[in-house]
This record gives structure tokens, C-alpha cells and sequence, in this order.
């Protein structure tokens, strides 16, 4: 193929793309107002609603998820693992010497997994009562925990399909929850950078006082003969966050 070839085909591939992004912003004030009149804007706003619970419900499920898992969603390196054990595993915090407990931006990237898992059961959701069918890419969730909340900041673009007319919602969506989640990976943190420095010997009063300023409190009980499984949880927000881990000693 001559370069002249070369070069036209190249134009003509560019005035195509060109000549679709044109129809589309062309089409998109008709497609608004569509959407926009409103009887249509009921059939969406229904929808939006039905969306927004199955969001509201993953986000739930997913700090649930987390919180049972040590604040993991997938089974680090070092974990219990047993069908006995509800969701999953336990990870281990401390193990023989070694401090294993997950930075906050791990526990972050983890919650972002977890929601994500539960939103793909979004597309499962019952659309008989719809006036409209929809249709769902694939979410991409990013965690931000924060002093006293979390933020989720939730990219699943739901596709509204109307009368062979479309309209795309929840390209971005930010849902903000209450959480203790920060101050119980900060005591989880103390107890066990603490034990690393006092392997035979816990701070009962210190981890006492800790969890107290911060509205928590804590269950340690014996694993085995030389593991302990250490639970933090906090009962004053939606969810009731918990952290569950075990604690490997010798």
C-alpha cells in the first residue's frame, strides 16, 4: 500500500470518528428532554431509587465482609482458614514476632472489593415493576476512610433503556457513611505493635483506656495455646463495625 493510501485512510477513519461523536452530541439535548418530560423522569427516578437501595445494601454487606475478615476481602499470606469460620478466614495481626496488620490504605483497597462484589449482584435485581429495562457495566469502587466516615466514591454506570432511547446514571456516585472504622484499625494497630514490644505482656489498662476515648470496646479470647483472637467493634452507627483477627504469639 502506497503512503498516499496510508494517508487517506487514516483521514477518513478520523472523520468517521469524528462524524459519530458529532451525531451523539447532536442527539444528546433530544435524549434530556426525553428523559427529562415527565412521565419518563418518574420511570427513571423508580429505577434510581431501586439502584440506590442495592447500593446502600453492598455498601452494608461489604464493611460486614471486611470487618469478619480482619479487613481483608482477599485471603492475605499468613490466615486461618477453616469452613467452620464465617465469611472466610482470620488473618493473622501478629505472628510469632512478626507485626502483619494491614495499612489503612490496604484495608481501603480491600472495602473497594468487597462493595464491588456486592454491586455485581445489582444486575440480579427484580426489574418487573420497571417501566424501563436497565442494563450494568462493571462497578470500580475506591474506599476512603476517613476520622468519623467513610467515603465511597462508586463508578457503575447503569444504562436506562427506554422507547429504543438510553441514558447512562451512576457514572459517578458518592455515598457517605459513619464509621468507627478508622479508630478500630488504630487500637488494632496499638495492640499489636504493643504485644511486639511486650511479647509476654498486654496493657489491659492501656488498650482499656484507648478503646474507651474512642467509644469501643474489645473481646480477646484464647484461640488456641498460643493464639488469641482479638475482636474490636463499636455499636453506635448504622453498620456496628467489628474487626476480627487472631494474634500468634510463640
Amino acid at each position: 500500500m502506497k503512503r498516499g493510501q496510508t494517508t487517506i485512510f487514516i483521514i477518513l477513519a478520523i472523520v468517521i470518528v469524528i462524524g459519530i461523536i458529532a451525531v451523539y452530541y447532536l442527539q444528546q439535548p433530544k435524549t434530556d428532554k426525553f428523559f427529562g418530560m415527565p412521565e419518563n423522569k418518574i420511570k427513571v427516578d423508580n429505577a434510581k431509587n431501586l439502584i440506590q437501595v442495592c447500593f446502600e445494601d453492598s455498601i452494608s454487606n461489604g464493611l460486614e465482609t471486611i470487618g469478619f475478615q480482619g479487613g481483608y476481602y482477599e485471603k492475605p499470606n499468613l490466615a486461618y482458614e477453616n469452613k467452620t469460620i464465617l465469611p472466610g478466614f482470620l488473618p493473622y495481626y501478629y505472628h510469632q514476632g512478626q507485626i502483619l496488620h494491614p495499612s489503612k490504605s490496604v484495608v481501603e483497597s480491600e472495602l473497594g472489593k468487597a462493595v464491588d462484589a456486592e454491586l455485581e449482584n445489582c444486575k440480579n435485581i427484580d426489574q418487573t415493576n420497571l417501566d424501563v429495562t436497565l442494563s450494568f457495566k462493571t462497578p470500580k469502587t475506591k474506599a476512603s476512610i476517613k476520622e468519623n466516615e467513610i467515603l465511597f466514591n462508586i463508578n457503575y454506570p447503569v444504562i436506562i433503556n427506554l422507547e429504543e432511547k438510553s441514558t447512562t446514571i451512576f457514572k459517578h456516585h458518592q455515598i457517605t457513611r459513619n464509621s468507627a472504622l478508622n479508630n478500630i484499625l488504630e487500637l488494632a494497630n496499638f495492640m499489636t505493635e504493643s504485644r511486639a514490644e511486650n511479647p509476654r505482656f498486654d496493657c489491659i489498662s492501656c488498650i482499656a483506656e484507648k478503646a474507651e476515648s474512642s467509644n469501643l470496646y474489645v473481646d480477646v479470647y484464647n484461640f488456641d495455646s498460643t493464639t488469641t483472637i482479638v475482636g474490636i467493634y463499636e455499636n453506635y452507627t448504622l453498620d456496628e463495625q467489628a474487626l476480627v483477627f487472631l494474634n500468634k504469639f510463640e
